[in-house]
């Protein structure tokens, strides 16, 4: 990642390294394991269950990178990287699950499948 990137440039740039459908749905996958599991650890005061619970959805999330979309997850290559990944992937699930994705995916140029 160049270090005079905007946040913007980020944003597209993830969403090409998210561009097929089933990575994206992994990934839904896996945010909503540790949403859940934070919640659930919240509410039971056992906080084992959200580290649990985060690690389970960040595995899940990586293994798409793997063996979906055959490339390796922006979030590591490096801290600002990282951070503005966990906001791009909670910024993608809040879109792909209110249907307002495809804007974004088409400004990325990311096609349909």
């Amino acid at each position: 990642m160049s270090g005079e990137q905007t946040y913007d440039e980020f944003w597209l740039m993830y969403l090409r390294a998210h561009s097929r459908r089933k990575t994206r749905l992994i990934h839904y996958l896996g945010i909503s394991v540790i949403i859940v599991s934070i919640v659930w650890a919240i509410a039971s005061e056992i906080w084992w269950i959200a580290l649990a619970g985060i690690a389970t959805g960040y595995v899940t999330a990586w293994s798409a990178h793997y063996t979906v979309q055959h490339n390796v997850p922006v979030m590591f290559e490096g801290p600002k990287s990282a951070l503005w990944s966990l906001i791009s992937g909670l910024r993608m699930y809040v879109l792909g699950l209110s249907g307002q994705l495809a804007p974004q995916l088409r400004r990325a140029g990311v096609g349909a499948e």
